[in-house]
């Protein structure tokens, strides 16, 4: 986490609030915010566009699938030899995600563009009732994902706030 993304938190949460970063503790969430006795699970995401053309898209990717390779080993027929954390881990951040909000911290050229700060309790059931209705996306650069384009002007306006910084 950056300055920037830190200095986000303190504007909309309060300057007295504590970060603890969990990222390597866990798989459900990537920070904890903390105010005196109150605890706010946060999963950070942040995407990097090398023009605003694409990011004046307003689009969030929700990981389905994090590793299509590992899933397509899936030995089915000889269940016990399978490794259960590798296939916990290959399935997409969304599903095992347990965070009360869900922040995306956007740049272009290294500068940060927007944030999309969402209610992830509300934002999870309303995903899946309409996980049919979102375009789909295969990402073959790194681990193999499977993700669902979002547009935010598809989101309930009532579960996210919205701030553009260029």
């Amino acid at each position: 986490m950056n300055q920037q993304e830190k200095q986000y938190l303190k504007d909309v949460y309060g300057e007295e609030i504590l970060v603890y970063n969990c990222e390597d503790k866990n798989l459900s969430f990537d920070i904890f915010v903390i105010l005196n006795n109150l605890n706010v699970k946060i999963e950070l995401k942040n995407r990097y566009f090398t023009n605003d053309y694409i990011a004046k898209q307003k689009d969030i990717l929700i990981e389905i699938i994090q590793n299509v390779p590992d899933i397509k080993n899936i030995d089915v027929e000889n269940v016990q030899l399978n490794n259960l954390y590798k296939i916990n881990t290959s399935i997409g951040w969304f599903y095992k995600c347990d965070a009360d909000r869900l922040i995306f911290f956007r740049y272009v050229q290294e500068v940060l563009f927007d944030v999309i700060d969402i209610d992830f309790k509300l934002f999870k059931g309303w995903f899946l009732n309409n996980i049919n209705t979102f375009d789909k996306q295969y990402s073959g650069k790194t681990t193999k994902t499977i993700n669902a384009v979002v547009k935010l002007s598809n989101v309930p306006k009532i579960f996210y706030k919205y701030i553009c910084y260029l």
